[in-house]
């Protein structure tokens, strides 16, 4: 069947498949120049690889054994709260009075009920 110029391939006909783009480097397509030079700068070549650790600076297997210097605030008292404080002695009423912060403190110092603050 000849070629109609100007009209949609029928359905009978496949209408070719253009052909992909390809980005070169030389095009800024992978290659980044200014994202280049902060890598460099950050990453120095030469340099040797980070020690192991999580990422952080200073992380490194000398530090280790430090406790993590992140904050933490309670803000609901768990099911499994609620278990340690009756274990220690804490009725219901005592319970539902307390704020989760209070129960932070109750239950890492294991403070029986009466003399809490």
């Amino acid at each position: 069947m000849p070629e109609r110029k100007g009209h949609p391939p029928t359905t009978n006909e496949k209408a070719p498949k253009p052909e992909p783009q390809r980005k070169e480097p030389s095009d800024g397509g992978y290659f980044n120049p200014a994202a280049a030079s902060i890598l460099l700068s950050v990453f120095k070549p030469g340099s040797p690889p980070a020690a192991p650790g999580n990422g952080k600076p200073g992380a490194g297997p000398d530090r280790a054994a430090e406790p993590p210097t992140t904050a933490s605030v309670k803000f609901m008292i768990t099911t499994r709260d609620e278990q340690e404080l009756r274990a220690l002695g804490y009725g219901q009423e005592q319970i539902d009075r307390l704020k989760p912060d209070q129960v932070a403190a109750i239950l890492k110092d294991r403070i029986p009920p009466g003399e809490q603050e």
